[in-house]
């Protein structure tokens, strides 16, 4: 949860220019609040400070009901820069230090401070994880997908291992292309982290895929051989362990509007469920369920007579 008055403030003073970047490191649901709140604050026409001061309280009031709300900030978007990354952490301590927050919603704000220290200071990379690299040099070099080894280091074929402890995600072609341009001239290095995620139920091939995280959320499920005959697409659903982050119409919308896994904030590990269609009642059906629910009323008559 982020600091209300921090977000409008800020906003107020730096204008439309600090829209986008403000956008990248509230939660979602601020955002939607905030675009509201701060219309008028970031028009070209001057503002009167009572105005100002009362816009900036109607967010506080505003986002001051949602405390309890699982915030969603900086921290969990896969392309966050640095810069980002900080921002969303001043927030957080922000959030942890105010008493305008519930305990409980301050206790969240520090845990997450604390993962965002720990993403800023380790990296996002971790053993195992993917990463589809292009290297061209004089010649093409590389085309493939490679994972990450032990120690963090990622063995570029025929160039040289890079170190990627406390690389980000939106650093890693920088770094690569550091690191490669010391062994290959004027190198054009092209670096996509995958996504690894699971599609799980009435496709062809469930399982695990790795994939851009730009990828569109129908491709992910072409991408697990389509959906099978039996396949209800009408009720699709993304869940991260226990909890559903979005299902039915809300996906339905997603597909529509050629949404990205990565618009829609997920994370490794999260799974696509593509449940199976309800069958129709036959006529079989129906008459045992009249039966299951009639005997018990034609036998309850019968004793009374």
């Amino acid at each position: 949860m982020c600091d209300s008055v921090s977000c409008v403030t800020e906003t107020m003073r730096s204008g439309n220019n600090a829209r986008g970047a403000l956008r990248r490191v509230c939660n979602e649901p601020c955002w939607r609040n905030l675009k509201s709140i701060t219309y008028y604050a970031v028009m070209k026409t001057p503002i009167t400070r009572p105005l100002r001061a009362l816009l900036a309280l109607a967010g506080f009031l505003l986002l001051s009901s949602r405390a309890d709300a699982q915030p969603a900030a900086g921290q969990n978007a896969r392309l966050a820069t640095r810069a980002e990354l900080h921002s969303a952490l001043s927030l957080y301590d922000s959030s942890a230090a105010s008493p305008a927050y519930s305990e409980r919603t301050r206790a969240r704000a520090r845990a997450q401070a604390s993962a965002v220290r720990s993403r800023l200071l380790n990296g996002d990379f971790r053993v195992g994880d993917r990463i589809l690299l292009f290297v061209q040099g004089p010649t093409q070099l590389v085309d493939s997908t490679l994972a990450v080894g032990d120690s963090l280091v990622l063995d570029v074929p025929g160039i040289r291992r890079v170190r990627l402890h406390g690389v980000l995600r939106s650093e890693l072609e920088s770094v690569l292309l550091r690191d490669v341009g010391e062994v290959v001239r004027e190198p054009r290095v092209t670096a996509r982290p995958l996504l690894r995620l699971a599609v799980l139920g009435q496709v062809i091939r469930p399982g695990f895929v790795s994939v851009p995280s730009q990828m569109l959320v129908d491709q992910l499920i072409t991408e697990s051989g389509g959906p099978s005959l039996t396949a209800d697409l009408g009720k699709l659903r993304f869940v991260r362990g226990d909890t559903t982050l979005l299902e039915g119409v809300a996906v339905s919308r997603a597909i529509t509007q050629g949404s990205t896994l990565d618009a829609l904030e997920l994370r490794d590990g999260d799974a696509l469920i593509v449940p199976l269609q309800s069958a129709p009642w036959d006529r079989g059906t129906v008459m045992q369920i009249a039966g299951f629910v009639l005997t018990p009323l034609l036998t309850l008559v019968a004793v009374r007579r």
